[in-house]
């Protein structure tokens, strides 16, 4: 028997959790994809001692290519719709994955993963905003809260893999490492093709009949009540920096730079971190840093639903500026240890929240522009991060590095104090 009910507040469905699967599997891919260069550089310096100028450029090929995937594909998904870009990110990733095993020269590798980051950036703004429409809001937060820990499983997989594979030099293992993501990314593509566009988009774009057929069809069982606040009325090119918007999406980019950029600095380039920083045996051997990063992406989940965003946020971000500090300054081998593995833990569970405040901080005709340029601001700290941790650590030092990373999350910190949003939680329809 049907009922009335809105999106905001329909029950969990089989279609819900199909979505979930795709766009989930597909950060899965993402995180394995970024997460394995770091040993690919790794190679390389062992075979053909690159410099730190080249090891920059590998470790940040893909990022610029997130900037310009997020921003393009993301504007793209306004105005056209969500389902189309949610297959065209696929084959972007899918082809450019396949090409690095016969491309595989340290100039093929750069183009082909600055390709592959246009479709992970194009994923990012997309798959999330689609799926974050559908949701209803009882389960969006624990559900979108999900990014950061399947994100981090591809992450470790990929270091775990390449920690196993590339013990003795191989150039085929690495072309292996390299592609491997091109397989799981077809069978993504081909499940992704039927999934409909979103009923918010549809509204926003006052094609309310279509909406409804979407509803009707993947809901059959309840009554979705269209939410008229979403029919749409214009939007200037600036609405991401009008009066009402400018700060939401000021904070959004800020939030999402002052995790990605600490986060992809160190860890890109973990095996170089750890050389320089021999004090933390314990990363190298017994309790090793995938534990802390898969155990930081669950521990984000509990407290996702336990406290209001912003206060989660103010506390990271303060705590890990702490955490570098102490690197810097203390003398106690067991200080410092306690302090990377809690700054691990703790920048792991934060990074779930990049796939929860996001989407909420945009209107429905500017969700995947406010997202897409959020992370391709992100994916600027990022390159930036990646480019010059390794130049300025063998200019200046670990300790001017670090705490220059301790700054980039204290700023964070004063983003989060003056423009985050208040409340934890908003409709999305």
């Amino acid at each position: 028997m049907n009922y009335k009910t809105t999106l905001d507040a329909s029950p969990l469905t089989p279609f819900h959790l199909r979505l979930v699967l795709l766009v989930f599997s597909a950060h899965m891919i993402d995180g394995y994809a970024l997460g394995v260069i770091g040993y690919v550089i790794d190679y390389y310096e062992t075979q053909q001692n690159i410099s730190p100028v080249v090891q920059g450029l590998l470790g940040s090929s893909a990022l610029p290519g997130l900037f310009l995937g997020s921003m393009i594909l993301g504007r793209m998904a306004d105005k056209y719709g969500r389902n189309t870009l949610f297959i065209v990110s696929f084959v972007i990733i899918f082809i450019a994955s396949l090409l690095q095993f016969f491309f595989y020269s340290i100039p093929g590798i750069i183009l082909l993963r600055f390709i592959l980051g246009v479709g992970i950036g194009g994923d990012y703004a997309v798959g999330l905003t689609l799926l974050a429409e559908f949701l209803p809001k009882k389960q969006r937060g624990v559900l979108l809260g999900l990014f950061s820990p399947v994100w981090t499983v591809g992450y470790v997989i990929a270091i775990a893999s390449a920690r196993y594979f590339v013990t003795t030099p191989d150039l085929g293992i690495v072309r292996l490492l390299l592609a491997f993501p091109a397989g799981p990314a077809l069978l993504i593509l081909l499940f992704r093709l039927g999934i409909p566009e979103s009923p918010v988009w549809l509204l926003s774009r006052e094609r309310i009949s279509d909406a409804r057929k979407v509803l009707a069809q993947y809901f059959p069982r309840t009554e979705i009540v269209l939410s008229e606040g979403n029919i749409r009325h214009t939007h200037p090119s600036s609405g991401l920096f009008s009066a009402q918007i400018w700060r939401s999406t000021l904070f959004a980019s800020l939030f999402f730079i002052c995790i990605v950029l600490p986060y992809f600095a160190i860890y890109t380039f973990l095996p170089f971190f750890l050389e320089k920083m021999p004090v933390l045996t314990f990363m190298q051997r017994g309790i090793s840093m995938e534990v802390f990063l898969l155990f930081g992406a669950l521990f984000g989940l509990w407290l996702t639903r336990q406290f209001p965003r912003r206060q989660f946020t103010l506390v990271s971000f303060g705590v890990l500026g702490l955490c570098l500090i102490t690197l810097v300054v203390a003398d106690s081998a067991l200080v410092i240890s306690l302090s990377f593995a809690l700054f691990t833990l703790l920048i792991s569970a934060i990074s779930n929240l990049t796939g929860v405040y996001l989407p909420e901080c945009f209107p429905t005709a500017l969700r995947s522009s406010g997202v897409g340029f959020a992370t391709a601001m992100s994916r600027i700290g990022a390159a930036l991060g990646t480019f010059l941790l390794p130049i300025i650590v063998e200019s200046y030092g670990m300790e001017v590095c670090l705490l220059l990373l301790s700054a980039v999350l204290l700023i964070g910190l004063a983003a989060t104090w003056f423009w985050a949003p208040r409340g934890n939680a908003h409709s999305l329809e």
